[in-house]
């Protein structure tokens, strides 16, 4: 995509302020997912499960290093590429700068 994009003050606004309620909207959803867990959790324990928080840390440190290992790999750097192209052609702006 080569050609370049000139977006009026206006349309610079509408565009940022878009990116804003998304971004509260992802926010609220965070939330939400948060408040799901803590009241599964809740719920487990209460149903006398052990959720062995204990050895979490430790799992989330391994799964978060799986996580990045993953994140190097070509399958990952396509996808992100590929992510990047669609983007663009929905947005009309060129992502590749």
């Amino acid at each position: 995509m080569s050609d370049d994009v000139n977006l009026s003050q206006e349309e610079l606004i509408a565009v940022l302020r878009n990116l804003s309620m998304k971004a509260d909207f992802a926010n609220a959803q965070l939330l939400n997912l948060g408040l799901i867990v803590e009241y599964y959790g809740e719920v487990i324990q209460e149903a006398g499960i052990d959720l062995k928080l204990d050895a979490f840390e430790d799992w989330a440190k391994a799964r978060h290093e799986e996580i990045k290992s993953f994140a190097n790999t070509s399958l990952a750097k396509d996808v992100a590429e590929q992510l990047k192209d669609e983007l663009g052609k929905l947005s009309g702006i060129d992502l590749t700068e």
